[in-house]
């Protein structure tokens, strides 16, 4: 093998063996703005994902923003979370998303710098990649492919690349791809667990959308500090910096107008119902410690029209789905075994059913993440949305833990408000564990639910 074969061999070699560097892509202007696109242009993202992998019925799950060829525009790497189906975007000038890439076939991509190369092919021991080399902003493909032939007998393996008409690869034609190579940051299946993965339906989060009123105002989550006192707490978010502007408390379809009272020595915010006697009608049929709302200005008030509706609370019975037809298309959206299927929330306005699914965990160890729980929502008997709950442990493999400490026992949401908006339906929803509560807004963006906020608050503040 020649030198400039051996630098392009040890080059793809690497992509397999280089550590993932620590991308701080949320501090990076640039990064924002590619997932601001995701969010925005996510509808059309799943459109593409059905029409490209019909078979699987899937959706896109998880995505990671890199900046392949260092050129300060962040491309989207989004992907289905058993790896099997993806689609690299870059930015286009219009601000939406264009597909630069798909791979489906042999779940197995691998970037390194702003080399990308993609399985073609496998067949009586050998494995065909193509070669890719991402350069301002275009993708390029190499003239050639890499076979990799694996030798049985004593387990070797040896590689050549081949140029379209089947012969080694002359010089030139290597030097056309190798020149515009550049060492980096190594991506590909087998460290594709890394915590820069991020989970599709929580791209909303990271989304720095000022004329968003939900994402740039940041509805404080608040939970009974002394019901009996009229004081309530509102878990502190660094992004609100003016907290006696929130002057309204949702639930469910209630409003009342709340006052700012300071902060306590963990720097929560503190309110007041300005009218004390309006959380007796407010929060009729529940317990102290279940008088959790959300605070929120005036002005999510003209894009947000909370909603009737019922649903289960902690301590009530649960009711198991016996609609069978249910359970069927549950595991035919999800390609899971059912474990069990409760009704969780009921809206009369817009006849939806919204159920909690619980899973069986997945043995797959080559599935890097699993859905072990999601909210579905159906309506005119169709499942049209869901918000999936992940398990995974710290080395990547499928776990039926939920979260530390709670002992593998999923803790169920309850539902906090409903609410309708232009750009879709909003989900504020609380879930409890061994350790406190974690709340979560979550809208309705084409199929799937996408998390716009979350706060913790633990037992001993």
């Amino acid at each position: 093998m020649n030198r400039t074969m051996r630098k392009i061999a040890f080059l793809i070699v690497l992509c397999c063996l280089m550590p993932v560097k620590s991308w701080a892509w949320r501090d990076n202007p640039a990064a924002i703005k590619a997932v601001t696109a995701l969010f925005h242009n996510l509808t059309t993202v799943q459109k593409q994902f059905a029409e490209f992998a019909p078979q699987h019925s899937c959706h896109p799950d998880v995505y990671i923003p890199l900046d392949i060829d260092a050129d300060g525009v962040w491309e989207i790497w989004v992907r289905t979370y058993d790896g099997k189906n993806g689609i690299l975007y870059a930015q286009a000038k219009t601000g939406g998303l264009k597909v630069i890439l798909k791979d489906s076939e042999y779940d197995d991509v691998t970037i390194c710098g702003n080399e990308i190369s993609v399985t073609t092919g496998k067949y009586a021991g050998v494995t065909e990649r193509q070669i890719y080399v991402m350069h301002k902003g275009e993708v390029i493909k190499a003239p050639f492919v890499e076979q990799t032939v694996y030798n049985g007998m004593d387990g070797t393996t040896k590689s050549t690349f081949v140029n379209a008409k089947g012969k080694p690869a002359s010089k030139s034609e290597m030097n056309k791809v190798l020149n515009l190579v550049f060492e980096g940051p190594a991506y590909s299946k087998q460290n594709f667990f890394d915590k820069q993965i991020e989970l599709v339906n929580e791209c909303g989060e990271y989304a720095n959308i000022s004329t968003d009123i939900t994402i740039s105002e940041r509805p404080i989550f608040v939970e009974p500090k002394n019901y009996a006192k009229n004081e309530f707490v509102g878990i502190v978010d660094s992004r609100v910096k003016n907290p006696e502007a929130y002057t309204k408390m949702v639930f469910k379809p209630h409003i009342n107008d709340v006052k700012f009272t300071g902060k306590n020595s963990y720097g929560d915010f503190l309110y007041r119902l300005t009218n004390p006697s309006a959380s007796a009608k407010m929060f009729r049929g529940y317990k102290a410690n279940e008088a959790t709302a959300v605070i929120v200005k005036d002005s999510w008030l003209t894009t947000h029209n909370p909603l009737q509706f019922n649903r289960w609370k902690f301590g009530e019975a649960k009711q198991p789905c016996s609609q069978q037809w249910i359970i069927k298309t549950i595991k035919q959206r999800f390609n899971r075994e059912v474990k069990s299927v409760h009704w969780l929330a009921s809206v009369p306005e817009s006849e939806r059913q919204f159920f909690v699914v619980i899973f069986h965990p997945n043995s797959n160890a080559n599935t890097p993440f699993n859905a072990l729980a999601s909210i579905v929502c159906f309506a005119e008997g169709e499942l049209i949305s869901s918000y999936d709950f992940w398990g995974h442990d710290d080395g990547g493999n499928p776990s039926s833990v939920w979260n530390d400490g709670d002992g593998g026992y999923f803790f169920w949401p309850e539902l906090t408000v409903i609410a309708g908006t232009d750009s879709g339906l909003e989900i504020y929803l609380r879930r409890t564990d061994s350790y406190g509560a974690r709340h979560y807004c979550i809208r309705e963006i084409g199929d799937q639910f996408i998390r716009l906020s979350t706060a913790a608050r633990y037992r001993n503040n």
